[in-house]
């Protein structure tokens, strides 16, 4: 009888573990508007994410004299301890050889603001980028 609440609790441990991230996965999906917290070298471009629930990123930058540019990158969320998600960003980069590729904890995610700051990049280098933006849809 041990034996079977042994394994009907191990197994509602793993089940809330894959519910809370996919939680954040859901919360994830959405248009997202890039607010610049450094020195923009384009500020007339906007900048918006459009992050599928199909693992896909779309980036797409309208500038003030009305072109569009689009990129698409892949990414998954992985989580490590109860409340520590990451986001994995690979495939992402756009003409100006700026790539947002790498690893990135999730600062803050609600239905309005997403905060991820980068701890790994995919060249094996620590960088430290943050970003932030704002729920557009």
């Amino acid at each position: 009888m041990k034996k079977y609440i042994l394994y009907i609790l191990f197994l509602a441990f793993v089940i809330s573990f894959a519910s809370c991230r996919k939680k954040t996965e859901n919360k994830l999906v959405g248009k997202w508007e890039l607010a610049w917290l450094e020195k923009n070298e384009n500020p007339e471009i906007k900048k918006i994410w459009t992050i599928t629930d199909g693992s896909a990123i779309i980036e797409t930058n309208t500038g003030d004299d009305g072109s569009i540019t689009e990129e698409k990158g892949y990414y998954f969320v992985e989580k490590n301890g109860f409340d520590v998600f990451y986001i994995n960003i690979y495939e992402l980069f756009n003409k100006t050889s700026l790539t947002y590729n790498g690893k990135y904890r999730i600062i803050e995610l609600n239905d309005e603001i997403l905060a991820i700051q980068q701890v790994f990049d995919t060249h094996g280098n620590y960088a430290f980028r943050r970003l932030e933006f704002t729920r557009i849809e």
